[in-house]
């Protein structure tokens, strides 16, 4: 049987990135989302859509060795990246991100797991913006407090982060488990990346191309969405515009394109996110929520350096 490694997220964390331009480029791994698109979805849909009580462990074991079977025979480890196993932050399944470890355990109990974070005052932005996009028209007090599932209470218990890290630790040993952020995905990308692929592939390489890729491969495209400046006109247009929120509306999506257009001319130098332009009710949030579980993560992960990525930390 293959070597399975399980890359299971954070969203917005560069998941679209390694899954578009390292994992399928790389010569050390088999990665069957991009040989293999059709029965890679239909078995990772299968492991995060089916509820608890009707999903069939036996039925998914198959499909995995089905999978496995696809692989060239000159590699040994199979790769699977899928950032909603750690759960969907804005329109969450049944299935609990606890069900998941597990069911990925059954697959393999030997697998190796990736995991992504990134400081959740750029995090809960980058989900209002793409809720805004989905159709959204709560201001971001009302999204924090959504009607019908509490964002408040989803938020709290998906990106307090070292639970999630602590937990997979304990299921498949902290040795199996390699975690990296998004912050030092954009600064170092060449060392993210190749640290990535050495844990996943079990090699200790020393270049990018031993694994078959160039610096060319690692030109990350960051999905600038809207600027903040576009954010109250997003939502006003929201309560009008035909959206998956709001099938009943009236305008059509090519306004919401134009407006948007405009909107990336406008913002054509584009920077990441930094604190000050992070609105003041996003980072007392965070710093109420996330400061104590990020303390423990940058005990237990220092050389992430969590406070200079911009996570609040609690320091008493």
């Amino acid at each position: 049987m293959l070597k399975s490694v399980f890359h299971i997220g954070f969203m917005k964390t560069g998941s679209t990135f390694l899954q578009n331009s390292i994992f399928p480029k790389a010569n050390s791994i088999f990665f069957p989302r991009h040989s293999n698109p059709e029965e890679t979805y239909d078995f990772m849909n299968e492991i995060i859509t089916i509820g608890e009580l009707t999903y069939s462990y036996a039925h998914a074991n198959r499909s995995f060795n089905e999978l496995q079977l696809k692989s060239p025979g000159n590699l040994d480890t199979l790769v699977l990246s899928e950032e909603l196993l750690t759960g969907d932050l804005l329109y969450p399944y049944t299935v609990s991100t606890k069900e998941y470890c597990h069911r990925l355990k059954d697959l393999d109990p030997d697998a190796k797991i990736i995991i992504t974070t990134r400081n959740q005052p750029s995090m809960i932005l980058a989900l209002y913006k793409e809720y805004l996009q989905l159709g959204g028209t709560n201001h971001l007090s009302g999204f924090l407090k959504k009607e019908g599932v509490s964002q408040q209470k989803l938020l709290t218990d998906r990106l307090n982060y070292y639970y999630l890290v602590k937990y997979y630790e304990d299921v498949f040993g902290a040795e199996n488990v390699h975690l990296t952020c998004h912050e030092k995905l954009l600064d170092q990308a060449s060392k993210v990346v190749l640290d990535i692929l050495n844990f996943a592939s079990n090699r200790n390489y020393q270049s990018l191309d031993l694994h078959g890729l160039g610096e060319s491969d690692l030109e990350l495209k960051i999905n600038v969405g809207i600027s903040q400046r576009f954010l109250g006109l997003a939502r006003i247009l929201n309560k009008y515009r035909k959206s998956r929120l709001n099938p009943g509306g009236i305008i059509s999506t090519e306004s919401w394109r134009i407006l948007k257009a405009i909107d990336r001319r406008l913002n054509k130098l584009h920077t990441k996110t930094n604190e000050q332009s992070i609105p003041s009710i996003i980072l007392d949030f965070s710093k109420k929520h996330f400061s104590e579980s990020n303390a423990l993560l940058a005990a237990s992960h220092p050389q992430l350096e969590l406070e200079k990525m911009g996570y609040p930390i609690n320091k008493n």
